[in-house]
C-alpha cells in the first residue's frame, strides 16, 4: 500500500480462474495442495474480473496460472469469445503451460484475437515412453510439432518446457528430448525451458527415489529445501545415469540452444530490430548469454 500503483509503467497481474488437475505426472505436486477435481470459476464470473482488473486498474497483461487452464476445453473457448465479443482489450499468457494436444488452429486463432500473446507447453520429455511410461504424461509427440507450426503460421510465441533425469531414462532418452527442443526451436522458434527431475517431496516421483536409493539417505527435509530452490542442480542418481551426467548433458543441451538463438536472430533481422527498439534490456541480457557460452 506504501507503493504508488500508477508508478508501474505496464501493469500485469497473475489470476487463476480455476483449479486442480486430473493428470497424474509423477513429479507434479500440484495434487497435494490444488487436489485432482478440476474446480472452475464460471466464465461471467471470469470476464467480470478480467473487466474489473482492466477497466478499474489499466491492467495491460494478465497471466492465467491455472494448474490446467485449458482442461474444460469449451469453458476455456467460451472465456475466449467473451474477451472478443466484449472487445475487452488487454494481452494474456499462460506461464504454467497448458497441453499442446488440446490445441486446434481454430482454437489457436480465437487465443490469438482474444489477446493472447505467447504460449507455453508442458511437453516434458522427447521420448515416447518416457512420457508414456515413466512420466505417466499420455502425450501425444506427434502432434507437438504440428501445434508448435500452426502457432508459428498465427503468430503466437511459444515455450516449452522439457524435463530430463527421472528414474528409468537412459542417457539416450535425455538426448532425444534435446534434440526435440532443439528441432522445436529450429523450425518454429519454440523457446527451451530445460529442467532437471527434481522430486519435490510428496509425490510418486519422491517416493520412488527414497525407496529406490536414488537420492541421498541423509538428505534432510531443510537441506532439500535448500536444494530446491537452486535451479538446475539434480539431485537423482541411478544406475542408467549420475546427477553429474544429468548436469552435463543439461549444460551442453543449454549451449547449442544458444547458438540456434543466435542463428534465429540474424534469420529473422526486422524482429530483432522491433525486439531492440521495444525492449533494450531483452537484447542487452542475450549479448551477455552469448558471452558466457
Amino acid at each position: 500500500n506504501k507503493i504508488e500503483y500508477r508508478s508501474f509503467k505496464d501493469r500485469s497481474i497473475s489470476m487463476i480462474t480455476s483449479r486442480g488437475c486430473p493428470f497424474n505426472c509423477c513429479f507434479c505436486s500440484v495434487h497435494l495442495h490444488m487436489g485432482k477435481k478440476f474446480r472452475a470459476h464460471s466464465v461471467n464470473y471470469v470476464i467480470s474480473h478480467i473487466e474489473h482488473v482492466v477497466n478499474k486498474y489499466k491492467v495491460k497483461t494478465i497471466f492465467f496460472e491455472d494448474d490446467n487452464l485449458t482442461f474444460d476445453l469449451k469453458r476455456f473457448e467460451a472465456i475466449c469469445d467473451q474477451i472478443i465479443d466484449k472487445r475487452i482489450k488487454f494481452n494474456w499468457e499462460t506461464p504454467n503451460g497448458i497441453r499442446a494436444d488440446y490445441l486446434t488452429r481454430p482454437l489457436l486463432e480465437k487465443m490469438k484475437k482474444s489477446g493472447c500473446q505467447s504460449v507455453f507447453f508442458g511437453i516434458e520429455s522427447g521420448d515416447q515412453y518416457v512420457l508414456d511410461k515413466i512420466v505417466d504424461k499420455r502425450l501425444n509427440l506427434t502432434e507437438v510439432a504440428k501445434v508448435a507450426k500452426m502457432c508459428k503460421d498465427i503468430g503466437l510465441s511459444t515455450a516449452a518446457f522439457y524435463i530430463i533425469g527421472f528414474p528409468g531414462e537412459k542417457k539416450e532418452h535425455m538426448l532425444r528430448t534435446v534434440e526435440l527442443a532443439l528441432r522445436l526451436k529450429k523450425e518454429y522458434d519454440v523457446g527451451m525451458l530445460l529442467h532437471v527431475a527434481t522430486p519435490s517431496l510428496g509425490t510418486r516421483l519422491y517416493k520412488e527415489c527414497k525407496e529406490k536409493g536414488y537420492i541421498r539417505k541423509d538428505l534432510t527435509s531443510r537441506a532439500f529445501a535448500e536444494v530446491r530452490q537452486t535451479r538446475g542442480i539434480p539431485l537423482i542418481s541411478t544406475e542408467d545415469f549420475t546427477a553429474s551426467e544429468v548436469k552435463e548433458i543439461a549444460a551442453m543441451a543449454v549451449q547449442r540452444y544458444k547458438r540456434l538463438s543466435v542463428i534465429n536472430y540474424f534469420k529473422n533481422p526486422w524482429k530483432t530490430l522491433r525486439t531492440a527498439l521495444n525492449n533494450p534490456k531483452i537484447v542487452l541480457k542475450f549479448i551477455q548469454n552469448q558471452q558466457s557460452v
